[in-house]
């Protein structure tokens, strides 16, 4: 969020940056809690955590509704749409996520929404739409490319039905996508695909189902390309 609302010269207010954090932990921690058993075959280290701090990670959504909802009142009625356009795909992905196409797509829709769509809506200022979709397609590319290869090692959404090497190329494919458009459009961004593409390429020889890799170092390489970006527009004035 930071990053994008960088990229497109607007400051992100206090309340909106919460809102997306504290909203991402009711939808994860809901999904987490409500589906222990499709996950223990996917992502067993993370089941069973969850399921040693079950009553805490409640605690934790409960708290982060609340922060959620006060963090809105005094936003833009954009930000609360592209909330509820969020939110809702997010509390369905226990119905659709079996089915890797469709969770490939949705998870990237919500993600932009929050990523770029809410620093876009809580801007003081009028945004120009081209510039808000060229942040929207280096940011959704490089999730993309980030879903495709999780799903490497999630056999209920359908990726037991696609070769590692399949998806490892739509992947790769997705990720240099981004890094073209960034290239072209926002370089600033660049990091952001560009990690997420060496994170992809370190898949090569490890097992499909390798958790941790795909929790840490997959989904990490989103969250440093993106600081790399914030701090790459810091030096250049941006």
């Amino acid at each position: 969020m930071y990053a994008a609302a960088a990229m497109l010269g607007v400051a992100l207010p206090a309340e909106a940056a919460a809102l997306g954090f504290a909203g991402t932990l009711v939808v994860y921690g809901v999904d987490r809690v409500r589906d222990l058993e499709r996950d223990r075959s996917t992502t067993p280290a993370r089941t069973a955590f969850v399921e040693r701090h079950r009553r805490l990670l409640v605690g934790l959504s409960i708290l982060s509704a609340a922060v959620a909802v006060l963090s809105a009142v005094n936003l833009p009625p954009g930000v609360w749409a592209m909330c509820a356009a969020a939110g809702a795909l997010g509390f369905f992905h226990r119905r659709l996520k079996h089915v890797a196409l469709w969770k490939t797509g949705y998870v990237t829709l919500a993600w932009v929404a929050v990523c770029v769509g809410i620093p876009v809506a809580a801007a003081a200022v009028t945004t120009a739409p081209t510039d808000a979709l060229r942040a929207a397609g280096v940011i959704g590319l490089a999730i993309a490319g980030n879903l495709v290869a999780s799903n490497l090692r999630d056999r209920e959404s359908g990726a037991a039905l696609v070769s590692a090497r399949r998806a490892v190329l739509t992947s790769t494919a997705c990720c240099t996508g981004g890094v073209l458009v960034a290239l072209v459009s926002a370089p600033m961004l660049a990091p952001i695909p560009l990690l997420e593409l060496a994170a992809v390429a370190g898949i090569a020889g490890r097992p499909s189902d390798s958790e941790r890799y795909g929790l840490v170092v997959v989904d990490g390489a989103l969250t440093v390309g993106a600081l790399i970006s914030l701090a790459a527009i810091a030096l250049a004035g941006g």
